[in-house]
């Protein structure tokens, strides 16, 4: 009967897994593993019978994909691939006869998808599902501007109002509301309020406010004026123009003067704190040396 692996799997409804395991325990071969097709024979089959790759898999007795495989390896060309279409007789089926690209591909006999990769290749425009079935008209018979400047008009003049205002479905009364920062009065919808708004009458208004009413002791991160890495009232900065000044703003490895200054700890910031802010302690580095310094020391 010369059955492939995948058909004897769909008569017993197992997996091929299981057929082959079967097969090793009668050790009856494998067949697709040790097959041999010339490739004249393929050929003769595919273009000289007309046969198709299904058809030829079912005549050999084996899988389609042994045979795309073999197509692969002898670089056999595919029907679709030698069809040869003019590109004045696919622009005259496609827009002169209103041919699909289903009914030309019936017409060379290959599918929709070959006639599609030939219209972009010839750049053929395509028809866009904007246009209409044939038989079918638009409301308007394919024109722009179809109203007249008159019927715009009463158009227009007809949907004044109808749709703002009082008029509107979603129209809610407005209140009035004082802001807490300038005082001035004004008009705001009450789902705003409701929502925790209408406090300010701006966004000036409330950023003012909000910087002075969250600064200093009335933050809620105050820590009493001083800073973990800079000190109270800025002795970092200072203690950094100190220590610039004394070098004469000189960058003590290389000499270059000016330019992006490091002011580098001789002593290490995190091991030893009472050194921190002393002029001492410090010296004055460009950023290049700075950085490599701390690579020999190992940390950045």
């Amino acid at each position: 009967m010369n059955y492939s692996l995948y058909k004897i799997s769909k008569i017993f409804n197992v997996s091929k897994g299981v057929i082959k395991r079967n097969l090793k325990l009668y050790d009856i071969h494998i067949r697709d593993k040790g097959i041999k097709i010339e490739k004249e024979l393929l050929w003769a089959l595919y273009y000289g019978n007309n046969y198709t790759k299904e058809e030829i898999a079912e005549k050999i007795g084996c899988v389609l994909t042994t045979i795309c495989a073999k197509f692969r390896k002898y670089n056999i060309p595919t029907k679709c691939m030698k069809i040869r279409i003019e590109p004045e007789l696919l622009l005259a089926l496609y827009h002169g006869n209103d041919y699909s690209v289903i009914q030309i591909g019936k017409i060379f006999e290959c599918t929709s998808s070959v006639i599609i990769d030939r219209l972009n290749e010839f750049k053929i425009l395509k028809k866009g599902n904007h246009l209409f079935a044939k038989g079918n008209k638009p409301w308007n018979n394919n024109k722009l501007g179809c109203f007249t400047d008159e019927t715009l008009k009463k158009m227009s003049e007809s949907r004044i109002g109808r749709f703002c205002g009082e008029n509107s479905s979603c129209w809610v009364e407005k209140v009035q509301c004082r802001c807490n920062w300038c005082d001035m009065i004004f008009w705001i919808n009450p789902g705003i309020i409701n929502n925790g708004g209408g406090k300010y009458c701006s966004s000036e208004c409330g950023y003012s406010h909000m910087s002075i009413i969250n600064s200093g002791e009335n933050h809620w991160n105050w820590q009493g004026g001083v800073s973990r890495r800079y000190g109270v009232n800025g002795t970092i900065k200072k203690w950094r123009q100190q220590v610039f000044k004394r070098d004469n703003w000189t960058c003590q490895e290389c000499g270059k003067i000016g330019g992006n200054l490091c002011a580098h700890h001789i002593k290490f910031w995190y091991k030893y704190p009472d050194f921190r802010f002393d002029i001492n302690n410090g010296q004055t580095l460009c950023k290049q040396c700075h950085l490599e310094y701390h690579k020999m020391q190992g940390f950045r």
